[in-house]
């Protein structure tokens, strides 16, 4: 039998099934909800689950400190984001939910703080950033609190760290600042600018991305047919000698390793990015 634990307003529970504990969002399912009472599953919205992440007495306690207004209004941001990206995990909901209520204490105290990496941001998650701005414009709608601008980037690396699992936050800070160092090291390395609107631009970006993703998580890329990577390699060897690089840039930083593959593939996507 589902039944409530604790109500935090009208729209939001505490509640368990058989052991299992949980946060329910629905309107009107706390209203005049008592500890020990049968659950409506009818008004049942939103079904949240502890994790490794965030345990369930982390999840009481931070719902408990937020106000009803907050919590529409991170909901109201969640459903937005994903309108636009189809997988996003629900930590999102509790990660914004944290980040929204101390953005809006240290705004209140003046101790408002810029992201180091808001222009990476802006570059390389430029569709988490723009939702990042439509988040504050909805907290101003909502709230009629007035964030910073720089706010939008750390909204952004929320949506982004949401696209990925078992990704921390810092661990996207890193990958952002290492995204960053490479396409300098290519840029110098071929004396070049690049067209930042062009497809080739926005594929390298996405490739080094997820590459240094599955780098974190462990996985790699595997191709039986040596054939290919040594015509490749012939093909272009001055592509060759900047992924080479940028293998051995990666591992000064983290001591990574970067298969002939990987660097196959860099290649490819190096090559679409320089030519003229």
């Amino acid at each position: 039998m589902l039944h409530v634990e604790k109500r935090i307003n009208n729209n939001v529970l505490l509640a368990t099934e058989e052991g299992q504990q949980m946060v329910l969002i629905g309107k009107g399912i706390g209203f005049q909800a008592y500890p020990g009472d049968r659950v409506d599953k009818g008004k049942i919205e939103k079904i949240f689950y502890p994790t490794n992440n965030m345990t369930f007495t982390q999840m009481a306690a931070l719902m408990t400190g937020c106000g009803p207004d907050e919590l529409r209004t991170v909901l109201k941001i969640v459903n937005m984001a994903r309108e636009t990206f189809e997988h996003l995990n629900d930590n999102m909901f509790f990660s914004l939910l944290d980040h929204l209520s101390f953005a809006l204490k240290r705004h209140e105290n003046q101790m408002d703080i810029v992201n180091p990496l808001e222009w990476e941001i802006k570059k390389f998650y430029s569709r988490e950033y723009r939702m990042g701005v439509r988040a504050l414009e909805i907290i101003k709608e909502d709230l009629g609190r007035e964030l910073p601008g720089s706010e939008a980037a750390f909204f952004a690396l929320h949506i982004v760290n949401a696209q990925i699992d078992s990704v921390t936050g810092e661990e996207i800070f890193g990958i952002t600042e290492m995204t960053n160092s490479i396409l300098k090291l290519v840029k110098y390395f071929y004396q070049c600018e690049f067209d930042e609107d062009s497809v080739f631009f926005n594929r390298f970006i996405a490739h080094v991305r997820y590459y240094l993703m599955r780098q974190i998580k462990g996985e790699e890329v595997i191709l039986g047919e040596s054939g290919i990577l040594e015509s490749v390699r012939k093909a272009d060897s001055r592509a060759y000698e900047c992924a080479d690089r940028i293998a051995r840039y990666i591992y000064e930083r983290q001591r990574w390793e970067t298969s002939e593959t990987e660097k196959m593939f860099l290649m490819l996507h190096i090559i679409n990015l320089v030519k003229r």
